[in-house]
């Protein structure tokens, strides 16, 4: 049987794949696996660059992996160090749209950079929600009319976060009658 796959694997072709042993996976293979992950992993470790380093080169010189898609990948799982990178590379990326938007494209930027700025989860149940269907959007592969039903009527929704903050605010102006005569600065108009 042995001396049957030595003749096997010296005639098989160079372009396929290493044939796996019967008792398991190829030894030869899983070391260079391991050997990868571990560097893979040692690339992204939260460990601070050493700064007396060489520089990293600019991604377009690297062979190792690539980039995460930006707009779709799950920064709040990637350590300090890959965050970083990426929020660099995602200002980058902006910086070189801006210059060609027309000023209507602009404005839908600038009122969406407003909407983030400004979105508080449940207390700002509108902003929550657009911000929430625009993630939905890339994580999801698209957005679809069922998945937008199901942000609106879910019980973390916006209709009911909606009807919350109408109701928060009823009770809040209720027991804190004075608050409307106070300006957002904190003190009363005409002071």
């Amino acid at each position: 049987m042995r001396e049957h796959m030595q003749k096997r694997q010296s005639k098989r072709n160079p372009a396929e794949p290493e044939a796996i042993n019967p008792a398991g996976a190829n030894v030869a293979r899983a070391q260079e696996l391991y050997k990868r992950g571990r560097r893979i992993i040692s690339e992204i470790s939260e460990t601070p660059p050493d700064p007396k380093a060489e520089p990293m080169p600019p991604p377009e010189a690297t062979h190792s992996r690539p980039e995460p898609d930006l707009l779709r990948a799950k920064i709040h799982q990637f350590s300090e160090q890959w965050a970083e990178r990426t929020r660099a590379s995602l200002l980058a990326m902006i910086q070189r749209s801006i210059p060609g938007l027309s000023a209507l494209a602009l404005q839908t930027v600038a009122r969406f950079v407003d909407i983030v700025e400004n979105d508080a989860g449940t207390d700002t149940p509108a902003e929550s929600f657009i911000t929430t269907i625009v993630d939905h959007h890339y994580a999801f592969g698209g957005l679809t009319p069922e998945s937008a039903i199901h942000e609106i009527e879910s019980p973390d929704g916006f209709r009911i976060n909606f009807a919350d903050l109408i109701d928060s605010t009823k009770r809040c102006i209720a027991i804190y009658p004075d608050v409307m005569k106070t300006n957002a600065s904190g003190f009363r108009k005409g002071e």
